[in-house]
């Protein structure tokens, strides 16, 4: 697990995988950052299951942690730099990918990495929402051949 953060006030636990990549520019670059993601949601997958199985007692002994009791909620995501992943990266609606540069915004420092989680989820769904409502096409010259496709621009 690369972050345990556990929030004090609420008693939320975070359990994160960070994966680092080299931002996409093409193709090829998206299929990786995609398997360094699918790979972050594998490990969580992991760490839920053998979180699951704790007695309420042995969140303190094997987090290392000062838990007073049992976590309220278990927060579980994964933190890309730069990327959050493309519709060829199943994602479990449970388990966001988050980017990391949105997390790391002046507005969020000094509170909640939990809550500027669920920030960025409730911007992505309003997002992906009203994406279908947008008519835009770019064109795209190869040479001589020109092409007209439907494409959209999303800024989280």
């Amino acid at each position: 697990m690369d972050v345990v953060a556990w929030e004090r006030r609420t008693n939320d636990l975070l359990i994160a995988q960070v994966k680092a990549f080299i931002t996409p520019d093409t193709v090829e670059d998206v299929i990786r950052a995609n398997e360094k993601l699918e790979e972050g949601l594998g490990q969580i997958a992991r760490a839920r299951r053998w979180i699951s199985e704790f007695e309420p007692r042995d969140f303190e002994e094997k987090l290392r942690m000062p838990f007073t009791r049992a976590p309220r909620r278990v927060q579980y995501a994964v933190i890309g730099n730069g990327f959050a992943g493309s519709d060829y990266l199943p994602i479990e609606p449970d388990v966001p990918v988050v980017d990391a540069r949105f997390l790391l915004l002046p507005r969020f420092r000094g509170g909640s990495i939990i809550e500027s989680i669920g920030t960025y989820g409730d911007r992505l769904a309003t997002v992906m929402r009203d994406v279908g409502r947008l008519e835009e096409y770019r064109e795209l010259s190869l040479g001589p051949i020109r092409v007209e496709i439907p494409a959209r621009e999303i800024v989280i």
